[in-house]
Protein backbone atom coordinates (compact mmCIF):
# COMPACT_ATOMS: atom_id res chain seq x y z
CA UNK A 1 0.00 0.00 0.00
CA UNK A 2 2.44 2.56 0.82
CA UNK A 3 4.44 1.50 -2.13
CA UNK A 4 1.25 2.35 -4.34
CA UNK A 5 0.64 5.74 -2.39
CA UNK A 6 4.56 6.59 -3.61
CA UNK A 7 3.45 5.53 -6.86
CA UNK A 8 0.87 7.78 -6.79
CA UNK A 9 2.63 10.84 -5.53
CA UNK A 10 5.11 10.57 -8.39
CA UNK A 11 2.62 10.53 -11.00
CA UNK A 12 0.99 13.20 -9.31
CA UNK A 13 4.23 15.44 -9.25
CA UNK A 14 4.91 14.50 -12.70
CA UNK A 15 1.50 15.14 -14.25
CA UNK A 16 1.73 18.69 -12.16
CA UNK A 17 5.28 19.61 -13.74
CA UNK A 18 3.31 18.52 -17.65
CA UNK A 19 0.90 21.22 -16.67
CA UNK A 20 3.26 24.30 -15.96
CA UNK A 21 5.28 23.41 -19.33
CA UNK A 22 3.04 22.18 -21.83
CA UNK A 23 0.04 23.17 -20.84
CA UNK A 24 -3.44 21.61 -19.32
CA UNK A 25 -5.05 20.96 -22.55
CA UNK A 26 -1.90 19.44 -24.00
CA UNK A 27 -1.40 17.46 -21.10
CA UNK A 28 -5.03 16.12 -21.12
CA UNK A 29 -4.54 15.29 -25.37
CA UNK A 30 -1.53 13.89 -24.48
CA UNK A 31 -3.19 11.58 -21.67
CA UNK A 32 -5.98 11.01 -24.58
CA UNK A 33 -3.07 9.58 -26.97
CA UNK A 34 -0.94 7.35 -24.58
CA UNK A 35 -4.24 6.21 -23.25
CA UNK A 36 -5.42 5.25 -27.22
CA UNK A 37 -2.21 3.78 -28.17
CA UNK A 38 -2.30 1.63 -25.13
CA UNK A 39 -6.01 0.76 -26.53
CA UNK A 40 -4.63 0.22 -30.06
CA UNK A 41 -1.42 -1.94 -28.76
CA UNK A 42 -4.01 -4.38 -26.92
CA UNK A 43 -6.33 -4.72 -29.79
CA UNK A 44 -3.31 -5.42 -32.11
CA UNK A 45 -2.10 -8.40 -30.26
CA UNK A 46 -2.71 -11.75 -31.11
CA UNK A 47 -1.16 -14.89 -29.98
CA UNK A 48 0.88 -17.60 -32.39
CA UNK A 49 1.59 -20.94 -32.33
CA UNK A 50 3.48 -22.03 -29.32
CA UNK A 51 1.53 -19.42 -27.19
CA UNK A 52 3.47 -16.67 -27.49
CA UNK A 53 1.87 -13.46 -28.02
CA UNK A 54 3.08 -10.61 -30.52
CA UNK A 55 2.06 -7.92 -32.78
CA UNK A 56 2.13 -8.59 -36.30
CA UNK A 57 4.30 -7.95 -38.81
CA UNK A 58 7.19 -8.06 -35.55
CA UNK A 59 8.34 -11.80 -35.88
CA UNK A 60 11.34 -13.70 -36.62
CA UNK A 61 13.56 -10.48 -37.02
CA UNK A 62 10.89 -8.55 -38.89
CA UNK A 63 9.97 -5.98 -36.78
CA UNK A 64 8.64 -2.84 -38.52
CA UNK A 65 8.52 0.40 -36.09
CA UNK A 66 5.00 1.90 -35.89
CA UNK A 67 4.32 5.34 -37.14
CA UNK A 68 3.71 6.60 -33.72
CA UNK A 69 7.07 5.29 -32.34
CA UNK A 70 8.84 8.92 -32.50
CA UNK A 71 5.97 11.01 -30.92
CA UNK A 72 6.19 8.00 -28.29
CA UNK A 73 9.93 8.49 -27.73
CA UNK A 74 9.65 12.45 -28.18
CA UNK A 75 6.75 12.67 -25.55
CA UNK A 76 9.05 10.04 -23.09
CA UNK A 77 11.87 12.69 -23.35
CA UNK A 78 9.59 15.29 -22.18
CA UNK A 79 7.96 13.44 -19.68
CA UNK A 80 11.57 12.54 -18.31
CA UNK A 81 12.78 16.43 -18.70
CA UNK A 82 10.44 17.53 -16.75
CA UNK A 83 10.81 14.79 -14.27
CA UNK A 84 14.05 15.61 -13.73
CA UNK A 85 13.54 19.57 -13.51
CA UNK A 86 12.39 21.22 -10.11
CA UNK A 87 8.76 21.49 -9.83
CA UNK A 88 7.26 24.98 -9.95
CA UNK A 89 6.60 26.82 -6.58
CA UNK A 90 3.07 26.68 -5.15
CA UNK A 91 2.71 30.13 -4.04
CA UNK A 92 -0.64 31.07 -2.03
CA UNK A 93 -3.73 32.43 -4.11
CA UNK A 94 -5.02 35.79 -4.09
CA UNK A 95 -8.45 36.42 -2.22
CA UNK A 96 -11.35 35.70 -4.82
CA UNK A 97 -9.29 33.09 -7.10
CA UNK A 98 -10.98 29.93 -8.29
CA UNK A 99 -10.21 26.81 -6.40
CA UNK A 100 -7.10 25.16 -7.84
CA UNK A 101 -7.62 22.00 -9.53
CA UNK A 102 -5.39 18.26 -8.64
CA UNK A 103 -4.78 16.43 -11.63
CA UNK A 104 -4.81 12.31 -10.53
CA UNK A 105 -2.88 10.04 -11.86
CA UNK A 106 -5.78 9.42 -14.36
CA UNK A 107 -5.32 12.80 -15.77
CA UNK A 108 -8.71 13.99 -14.54
CA UNK A 109 -8.87 17.26 -12.61
CA UNK A 110 -10.25 17.35 -9.33
CA UNK A 111 -11.57 20.38 -7.56
CA UNK A 112 -10.05 21.07 -4.22
CA UNK A 113 -12.96 21.54 -1.59
CA UNK A 114 -13.16 24.81 0.63
CA UNK A 115 -14.48 28.16 0.10
CA UNK A 116 -11.52 30.16 -1.88
CA UNK A 117 -9.78 32.58 0.00
CA UNK A 118 -11.68 36.09 0.56
CA UNK A 119 -14.88 34.28 0.04
CA UNK A 120 -16.67 35.23 2.95
CA UNK A 121 -16.52 38.98 2.34
CA UNK A 122 -18.45 40.66 -0.19
CA UNK A 123 -17.21 43.49 -2.77
CA UNK A 124 -17.84 46.29 0.06
CA UNK A 125 -17.85 44.51 3.47
CA UNK A 126 -14.56 43.36 5.56
CA UNK A 127 -11.89 44.84 7.79
CA UNK A 128 -11.01 47.21 4.87
CA UNK A 129 -14.00 48.70 4.06
CA UNK A 130 -14.82 49.29 7.82
CA UNK A 131 -11.26 50.47 8.04
CA UNK A 132 -12.11 52.97 5.30
CA UNK A 133 -15.44 53.90 7.25
CA UNK A 134 -13.63 54.64 10.41
CA UNK A 135 -10.97 56.59 9.03
CA UNK A 136 -13.46 58.79 6.82
CA UNK A 137 -15.35 59.62 10.24
CA UNK A 138 -11.90 60.23 11.93
CA UNK A 139 -11.34 62.93 9.14
CA UNK A 140 -14.69 64.82 9.25
CA UNK A 141 -14.43 64.83 12.99
CA UNK A 142 -10.90 66.83 12.72
CA UNK A 143 -12.05 68.94 9.83
CA UNK A 144 -15.06 70.09 12.00
CA UNK A 145 -12.86 70.47 15.14
CA UNK A 146 -10.56 72.92 13.14
CA UNK A 147 -13.11 75.28 12.27
CA UNK A 148 -13.53 78.36 14.81
CA UNK A 149 -16.76 78.08 17.26
CA UNK A 150 -19.22 81.09 17.01
CA UNK A 151 -17.81 82.47 13.88
CA UNK A 152 -16.73 81.33 10.11
CA UNK A 153 -13.76 80.88 9.02
CA UNK A 154 -12.17 82.58 5.73
CA UNK A 155 -12.97 79.95 3.60
CA UNK A 156 -16.36 79.11 4.67
CA UNK A 157 -17.42 83.07 4.79
CA UNK A 158 -16.53 82.73 1.31
CA UNK A 159 -18.62 79.85 0.43
CA UNK A 160 -21.34 81.26 2.35
CA UNK A 161 -21.02 84.22 0.36
CA UNK A 162 -21.46 82.21 -2.85
CA UNK A 163 -24.52 80.55 -1.88
CA UNK A 164 -26.13 83.97 -1.17
CA UNK A 165 -24.94 85.18 -4.84
CA UNK A 166 -25.77 82.24 -6.61
CA UNK A 167 -29.72 81.94 -5.46
CA UNK A 168 -30.04 85.88 -5.79
CA UNK A 169 -28.79 85.53 -9.44
CA UNK A 170 -30.89 82.50 -10.29
CA UNK A 171 -33.61 83.75 -13.11
CA UNK A 172 -34.35 80.21 -14.32
CA UNK A 173 -38.06 78.84 -13.80
CA UNK A 174 -37.11 75.38 -12.55
CA UNK A 175 -35.08 75.76 -9.12
CA UNK A 176 -31.82 75.72 -8.55
CA UNK A 177 -29.60 72.47 -7.99
CA UNK A 178 -26.00 72.20 -6.75
CA UNK A 179 -25.45 70.87 -9.79
CA UNK A 180 -25.94 74.31 -11.20
CA UNK A 181 -24.23 75.89 -8.42
CA UNK A 182 -20.87 73.54 -8.82
CA UNK A 183 -21.58 74.42 -13.30
CA UNK A 184 -20.11 77.96 -12.52
CA UNK A 185 -16.52 78.04 -12.10
CA UNK A 186 -15.94 81.13 -8.69
CA UNK A 187 -18.77 78.91 -6.85
CA UNK A 188 -16.59 75.55 -7.80
CA UNK A 189 -13.53 77.33 -6.56
CA UNK A 190 -14.56 78.00 -3.32
CA UNK A 191 -16.11 75.12 -2.59
CA UNK A 192 -13.07 73.10 -3.48
CA UNK A 193 -10.98 75.73 -1.15
CA UNK A 194 -13.15 74.95 1.68
CA UNK A 195 -13.48 71.37 0.99
CA UNK A 196 -10.80 70.00 -0.41
CA UNK A 197 -10.55 65.94 -1.56
CA UNK A 198 -9.68 63.64 1.13
CA UNK A 199 -10.97 66.14 3.91
CA UNK A 200 -13.94 63.66 4.36
CA UNK A 201 -16.62 66.10 4.16
CA UNK A 202 -19.13 66.59 1.76
CA UNK A 203 -21.18 70.15 1.27
CA UNK A 204 -24.29 68.97 1.99
CA UNK A 205 -22.66 68.17 5.47
CA UNK A 206 -21.15 71.47 5.68
CA UNK A 207 -24.02 73.37 4.70
CA UNK A 208 -26.44 71.26 7.56
CA UNK A 209 -23.57 71.84 10.36
CA UNK A 210 -22.53 75.03 9.47
CA UNK A 211 -24.98 77.09 7.79
CA UNK A 212 -27.95 75.05 8.13
CA UNK A 213 -30.10 77.69 10.23
CA UNK A 214 -30.09 79.38 6.70
CA UNK A 215 -29.80 77.19 3.30
CA UNK A 216 -30.76 73.41 2.90
CA UNK A 217 -30.07 71.00 0.62
CA UNK A 218 -33.19 68.69 -0.18
CA UNK A 219 -33.49 65.85 -3.05
CA UNK A 220 -35.75 65.61 -5.45
CA UNK A 221 -37.09 62.37 -7.10
CA UNK A 222 -34.17 62.56 -9.74
CA UNK A 223 -31.59 62.26 -7.16
CA UNK A 224 -30.08 65.60 -7.50
CA UNK A 225 -30.05 68.52 -4.85
CA UNK A 226 -32.22 71.49 -4.32
CA UNK A 227 -30.80 74.16 -2.93
CA UNK A 228 -32.72 77.08 -1.28
CA UNK A 229 -33.11 79.33 1.72
CA UNK A 230 -34.71 77.67 4.51
CA UNK A 231 -38.83 77.97 5.09
CA UNK A 232 -38.44 78.53 1.29
CA UNK A 233 -41.32 76.53 -0.61
CA UNK A 234 -39.29 74.95 -3.68
CA UNK A 235 -41.06 72.53 -5.85
CA UNK A 236 -37.99 70.14 -7.23
CA UNK A 237 -37.33 69.64 -10.96
CA UNK A 238 -40.60 68.37 -12.59
CA UNK A 239 -42.50 68.05 -9.42
CA UNK A 240 -43.62 72.44 -10.36
CA UNK A 241 -44.98 71.07 -13.66
CA UNK A 242 -46.46 68.23 -12.44
CA UNK A 243 -48.26 70.63 -10.06
CA UNK A 244 -49.45 72.58 -12.87
CA UNK A 245 -50.75 70.23 -15.58
CA UNK A 246 -52.60 68.56 -11.96
CA UNK A 247 -54.35 72.33 -11.73
CA UNK A 248 -55.09 72.06 -15.41
CA UNK A 249 -56.38 69.19 -15.66
CA UNK A 250 -58.70 69.90 -12.47
CA UNK A 251 -60.09 73.03 -14.39
CA UNK A 252 -61.12 70.96 -17.34
CA UNK A 253 -63.10 68.29 -15.43
CA UNK A 254 -64.88 71.16 -13.37
CA UNK A 255 -66.04 72.96 -16.78
CA UNK A 256 -67.35 69.58 -18.06
CA UNK A 257 -69.02 68.66 -14.60
CA UNK A 258 -70.95 72.47 -15.33
CA UNK A 259 -71.85 71.75 -18.92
Amino acid sequence: LAQGNDLLDECDKVLRGLVAKIGLDETQKLLNRIRQEGFDESCDLHTEPGGIVTRPGALQGHGRPRDGDAQSQSRQECVASVHAGPLPARGPRPPGAPARQVFTPTGRPRQVQGKPQGADFGPSEGPCAEARREAKVRRQTQFFASLPDGEFSEAEGAVRAAVYDFLGGWSASRPPTLTDMYCEEHYRQAICALLPQGCGVGFKDWVDRRIGGEFELRPSEQGIFVIQRVGELVFPPGEEEAKRRSREGACAAKRRRQR
